[in-house]
């Protein structure tokens, strides 16, 4: 499968001053963990990271630099694409332009393959609800789709919002999740999802896979960490 544009470029980082997430593919320590004690009945957004969702300005977008490569790569278990994909994804790393009252999040992390040798310009779509679970599928703005370039050596990042949880029925929920898709030299190598330990909504889905998971706390911006490993 081919598309027809991406964006091959990318830009350097500063020195990372504070860690507000983890995820638990790299264990990282990430204090309290918790998304919500309970189901809400309707409104999907409910149960964000912490009380205050204001940005706080720690750490900044552009204060940080790439970590560490992982020092063990397992490969990346896949997940269905679902209904919501749009081709030409805007070319954008910063989703969060919005304005929307919501936990604010950078993802970051590595492009590898599974001798844990960094995938240089892999192409990293993502795609996800807003937060009240729904999805941008009219407007100009596709709003919360967005595609970036690793780096050269293999380092990506995104800024965006949690999104929210939504119905699929009457008595059945979607989890808060990400959609990603990543292309390495025009060609689809991953496809999966990424979702939020202890959200309640994961009740709901509750085969999905631990090593799919991020791990939040309550800081805002928040940061977590998940390393992508293709199949060779």
């Amino acid at each position: 499968m081919k598309r027809r544009k991406f964006v091959y470029q990318s830009s350097a980082f500063a020195a990372l001053v504070q860690v507000g997430c983890s995820s638990s593919k790299n264990k990282a320590a990430s204090g309290d963990t918790s998304l919500s004690d309970g189901l809400p009945d309707t409104d999907t957004g409910d149960g964000l990271v912490g009380e205050d969702t204001a940005d706080s300005g720690q750490p900044a977008w552009d204060d940080f630099e790439a970590p560490e490569p992982p020092g063990s790569c397992e490969e990346t278990q896949i997940a269905q694409e679902g209904p919501y994909y749009i081709e030409e994804i805007p070319i954008r790393n910063d989703l969060d332009l919005y304005n929307e009252e919501a936990q604010k999040i950078i993802v970051f992390g590595y492009v590898c393959n599974s001798a844990c040798q960094p995938i240089p310009n892999a192409v990293v779509e993502v795609w996800h609800a807003d937060s009240q679970g729904a999805y941008d599928l009219e407007s100009p703005e596709m709003k919360y789709y967005g595609q970036l370039a690793a780096d050269e050596n293999g380092f990506y990042r995104f800024k965006t919002i949690l999104p929210g949880a939504y119905a699929t029925s009457a008595n059945d929920y979607r989890p808060k999740h990400y959609h990603i898709k990543i292309w390495v030299g025009g060609e689809v190598r991953l496809t999966t999802q990424l979702y939020f330990k202890d959200d309640p909504f994961l009740e709901y889905e509750p085969n999905t896979p631990e090593s799919l998971m991020l791990e939040v706390d309550s800081q805002s911006p928040c940061l977590t960490r998940y390393d992508f490993t293709l199949k060779d």
